[in-house]
């Protein structure tokens, strides 16, 4: 009898627990639903929004709107110029300072170069000590 009464306690708890994971999953199947329409309605309104864009930046509404409301014309062809008529930047002589691989000669009037011993001041064998 007790055997009996601890099954059907058993089998009524698997039941409840079976229960509430199928309400679960049926919340979450119309919440995912629910989701899935909102992202259609939102890919039309965009492929709506993208279509007025397109109409609205048309070139000839674009020029049409500058000439009316801002009075801007077309640059005319005798304001244009051909691109040699730009003066080029010039390009610095450098001399090559490089005697040799990881070496390099002070250029003239450079007096803080040779003074200048970076592995010395960092290996600390050229500070002077208190």
């Amino acid at each position: 009898m007790r055997i009996i009464l601890l099954c059907a306690l058993f089998l009524a708890t698997l039941g409840t627990i079976l229960y509430q994971v199928k309400t679960g999953i049926d919340i979450r199947e119309d919440r995912l639903a629910a989701l899935e329409s909102d992202i259609r309605k939102t890919k039309r309104e965009i492929a709506v929004l993208e279509a007025e864009w397109a109409y609205l930046s048309r070139p000839e509404r674009v020029m049409e709107l500058s000439d009316r409301l801002l009075g801007m014309r077309p640059i005319a062809r005798d304001r244009v110029l051909p691109i040699d008529a730009i003066p080029m930047r010039l390009i610095p002589q450098f001399k090559d300072r490089a005697v040799g691989p990881g070496q390099m000669k002070p250029a003239a009037g450079d007096s803080i170069a040779p003074e200048l011993n970076l592995f010395r001041e960092i290996s600390g064998s050229g500070a002077t000590q208190p």
